[in-house]
């Protein structure tokens, strides 16, 4: 279910949403932000893990600073495409965790990057997380 469309319904609500999605979503961390907090509304987010370390770029080969979203459980991988580190586009990537595993190294669990975020930063990401969710649920559905 969610390897099928949470991608879809990631990517519709950031570049449907009010504010310029270059702006709010300028990196990593803001994306790896929706991701958890969705597969929390979809009753994943313990499952969740939130991952820093390094990511190989497609167009270079270079290693550079990244932060994914994981669910081990479900064995999937949630990122911002490897173009993103050099700007936009902005695309986020649902994954089976296997897939690209060389294009990884040094990871470690880094959740306490949910806590840099405002109060409204915080209600922002919550609620657009939760169109995603009604997103995923009604595509899962067939509606």
């Amino acid at each position: 279910m969610l390897l099928e469309h949470l991608g879809f319904c990631m990517n519709s609500a950031i570049w449907e949403c009010p504010q310029d999605p270059a702006v709010i979503f300028r990196g990593c961390p803001e994306t790896a932000q929706l991701a958890w907090r969705t597969m929390d509304a979809l009753g994943h987010g313990l499952d969740a893990v939130v991952i820093q370390g390094k990511g190989k770029e497609s167009e270079t080969g270079r290693w550079v600073d990244h932060v994914w979203v994981e669910l081990p459980v479900l064995g999937l991988r949630i990122e911002t495409n490897a173009s993103q580190i050099l700007g936009m586009p902005l695309f986020v990537q649902v994954l089976d965790i296997r897939e690209n595993d060389d294009r990884y190294r040094d990871g470690f669990e880094h959740m306490e990057i949910l806590d840099r975020v405002t109060p409204a930063g915080d209600r922002f990401y919550s609620g657009l997380a939760q169109e995603i969710a009604a997103c995923v649920r009604k595509r899962s559905a067939g509606k």
